[in-house]
């Protein structure tokens, strides 16, 4: 009787080949998306010190206002306790 022999198509080496053409492509997209989030970080570092900025200046907006309110009243009643 004849033997049948299976053939393989696709030899070891071309997925070898494959696999590494894959780890490469994963690298390449990785390193760019890593370098992104780093950015990120360093961006948002940025918003947090612009929104501390801003707080402390309208703390201090607001004390001028009192200060000058106090002022203002001082001048209208020459009493020092407004």
């Amino acid at each position: 009787m004849g033997e049948c022999h299976v053939t393989n198509r696709y030899p070891r080496s071309s997925f070898k080949g494959l696999y590494f053409f894959a780890l490469v492509l994963l690298l390449a997209l990785a390193v760019p998306m890593y370098l992104s989030a780093l950015n990120q970080v360093k961006f948002n570092d940025w918003v947090t010190h612009t929104h501390d900025v801003q707080n402390e200046l309208q703390k201090i907006l607001a004390e001028m206002t009192d200060a000058e309110t106090a002022d203002r009243g001082y001048v209208i009643s020459d009493d020092l306790m407004i």
